[in-house]
């Protein structure tokens, strides 16, 4: 059985846990004097000076027990010998408080988010920024991979073959730039995915790790029950390590990581978090084990919150960096003037090779761009690590910041899926102009010029978080009670 499945199957280690529980209870707490003390599949039968006791045993779910007898026994006397008298007992309400002890202490942790859910949502974010893979350019530095790669390969060779001024500002201010800042999308995306790869290694193991603490719990109880010699039992919890191997599963990781230095991009993995912690429970009594596994639990949501606060300070701090070099995931398209533009550069133009250009390289790249951000699109991280509120940094996560990160490369992308479009249009118009140098070619550049000076209209680097919707949201209240305050004093007036 799977450690993800033995997960699964908690309910019937947790019966177990209960049981374990309420052996050492009974043990510990109502038979703790006893002279001699018997437990079997049933019941527990125990002895005391002149009394028996006999209370009957939950199953292996944990559930009944709690009532049985007692017999006392006496004597009257030299003339008049002894006897015995039998009574009814209900320790009901004593193991009923037992089993709530332990359902309060593991409740919270019966729904962790599954990784296989999350390895899911992992996937589809892998194949949106798949469009986006970078490889290694000249001196280490990152540039489009895949499709992208080749067809902007292909577009910077057909314009090798071709010179001017049109062709080289083209090739220089468009195709490399867009090399460029595909390469740092890419590296942004990869980074924004880990975290989905850092959640999915975090719950990964805090799942196998409720497993093993309610089994060492088990035996804790366990020694209680059967007076064994005081034992320290411990569980290692290497949700750091698993974390930050979280990282390696996205492909071209190890590129990306290279890359991210080489272009100063600041883009950081997970640092400073330790890769594992011992946690312990002892079994002195039955109040030590109780105690213990409360700690016990306690120190692994210390863990969980300790990495995924990690995963979130990740995601603003490379949100920041992106911010600081805007260059990098950016572009900034420079549009072709009908000044600058000569009939005499018609000597330097292949024809042919334009087609090439526009008919069977731009509509791949174009596809591509278009294909990445729709598809980031549909990515969304808070379902799947959906858990109770008291696990880690709350019931989503860090999925605010997560969220905040996607729509900042989803806007940029979507962005730069337009000015694309506009850039290669320019240079059809541009070379349109050079071939026929007629004024409704001109009056076409000049509005092309226009359109790429107003923008794509998009505003990627706008901040979207929740955080400041709600500011927003509270601003807006508050201005509409200003305009409004005897809106506020309706209802106040005598009638």
């Amino acid at each position: 059985m799977s450690e993800n499945e033995k997960y699964d199957d908690l309910d019937k280690s947790i019966g177990r846990l209960k049981r374990a529980a309420i052996d050492a209870y009974v043990r510990d707490k109502i038979g703790g004097g006893a002279e001699s003390f018997t437990r079997n599949k049933d019941g527990y039968e125990m002895v005391f000076s002149g009394t028996t006791m006999g209370i009957g045993r939950p199953g292996p779910d944990g559930e009944g027990g709690g009532t049985g007898f007692k017999t006392s026994t006496y004597n009257s006397g030299p003339n008049y010998g002894g006897g015995s008298s039998t009574s009814e007992l209900d320790y009901t309400k004593e193991l009923n408080s037992v089993r709530r002890k332990i359902e309060d202490i593991v409740e919270p942790w019966r729904k962790l988010p599954n990784p296989e859910t999350i390895d899911r949502v992992l996937s589809g974010c892998r194949g949106a920024v798949s469009h986006l893979s970078i490889s290694l350019g000249s001196e280490g530095k990152g540039v489009a991979g895949g499709i992208l790669e080749t067809k902007l390969n292909s577009v910077h060779e057909q314009l090798a073959h071709m010179s001017g001024n049109t062709v080289n500002a083209f090739r220089s201010n468009v195709i490399e730039s867009l090399q460029h800042v595909i390469g740092g999308l890419s590296a942004a995306s990869t980074y924004w995915t880990a975290a989905l790869g850092y959640e999915h290694g975090i719950f990964k193991k805090a799942r196998e790790s409720v497993v093993d603490i309610i089994e060492k719990g088990i035996e804790s109880f366990e020694a209680v029950a059967k007076q064994s010699v005081k034992s320290k039992l411990s569980t290692v919890v290497a949700i750091g390590k698993l974390a930050k191997e979280g990282f390696s599963l996205i492909p071209g990781s190890e590129a990306v990581s290279t890359i991210v230095k080489t272009l100063q991009l600041g883009l950081e993995t997970l640092s400073g978090l330790a890769d594992t912690k011992e946690v312990s429970q002892t079994s002195g009594s039955y109040d030590d084990a109780l105690s213990s596994l409360t700690k016990a639990f306690s120190q692994l949501n210390e863990t969980i919150t300790t990495a995924e606060k990690a995963v979130e300070k990740n995601l603003i701090d490379n949100m920041d960096e992106m911010r600081k070099r805007k260059s990098s995931y950016d572009l900034k398209l420079a549009a072709a003037k009908s000044s600058d533009v000569s009939t005499s550069e018609r000597l330097n133009i292949d024809q042919s090779r334009v087609v090439d250009i526009l008919t069977r390289s731009k509509p791949k790249i174009i596809d591509e761009l278009n294909s990445a951000w729709h598809e980031i699109q549909s990515v969304h991280m808070t379902t799947c690590v959906s858990r109770p509120g008291k696990i880690g940094i709350g019931i989503n996560g860090p999925s605010s910041k997560f969220h905040d990160m996607k729509w900042l490369i989803h806007d940029l992308i979507e962005e730069l899926t337009k000015e694309t479009e506009y850039a290669f249009k320019d240079f059809e118009i541009a070379v349109e102009l050079i071939e026929q140098g007629d004024s409704a070619s001109k009056t076409k550049l000049e509005e092309m010029e226009q359109k790429i000076k107003d923008g794509s209209g998009l505003r990627p680097w706008q901040d979207r978080s929740i955080e400041k919707e709600m500011r927003d949201k509270e601003k807006q209240e508050q201005e509409k009670k200003k305009q409004d305050p005897g809106k506020n004093n309706q209802g106040n007036g005598k009638k």
